[in-house]
């Protein structure tokens, strides 16, 4: 699982992410789970992502700019594989929960973005083997290898038992002002 993505901080609020993920998640949902969202990181900015990491460095990395444009961050710059689109929410201590989508807003992705230092995060995808098999079946009910969600709270309780979970697949994610 490819993911390319990320964050930054925004002065106090220490929030809010750049994401330039590819959209191959484990959890999915086909409408906006994350609704009202604010341009935490500014109106605009840069991202730096370095991924698939092997004996400690990066093989792969690329920039990707982001402008918020009618309540969410779109791409202005970057790989076709980065997210278009994306929101995010904080969800508790140095996580928050990211939204991405296509540029047809016909599948929405959910990665968790972990706060390391002031502008410097690890974005990965949620994955539905994170929860535990009384919680993957309320939520996820008979589904396999993708989890299709469809309410908030769906979301938070898989983006609570990702975020308990060693990282998996993490992009490290530099912001950049513009």
């Amino acid at each position: 699982m490819r993911l390319k993505s990320l964050f930054l901080p925004r002065a106090a609020l220490v929030v809010l992410a750049s994401a330039a993920l590819s959209l191959t998640a484990c959890v999915e949902s086909g409408a906006p789970l994350i609704s009202n969202a604010k341009p935490l990181l500014g109106q605009e900015f840069r991202v730096h992502l370095y991924d698939d990491f092997s004996e400690g460095k990066p093989k792969d990395f690329h920039a990707a700019a982001y402008r918020w444009v009618n309540g969410e961050y779109v791409r202005t710059g970057g790989l076709e594989s980065d997210a278009k689109r994306f929101v995010a929410e904080p969800l508790a201590a140095k996580d928050f929960v990211i939204q991405s989508t296509d540029g047809q807003s016909k599948r929405f992705v959910f990665w968790i973005g972990r706060k390391l230092h002031d502008g410097a995060y690890l974005v990965f995808p949620l994955d539905m083997a994170d929860a535990d098999d009384a919680t993957r079946k309320r939520v996820c009910g008979d589904q396999v290898d993708v989890c299709r969600i469809s309410s908030h709270e769906q979301l938070l309780v898989m983006a609570r038992a990702t975020a308990r979970n060693q990282p998996s697949d993490p992009v490290l994610s530099i912001v950049l002002a513009k």
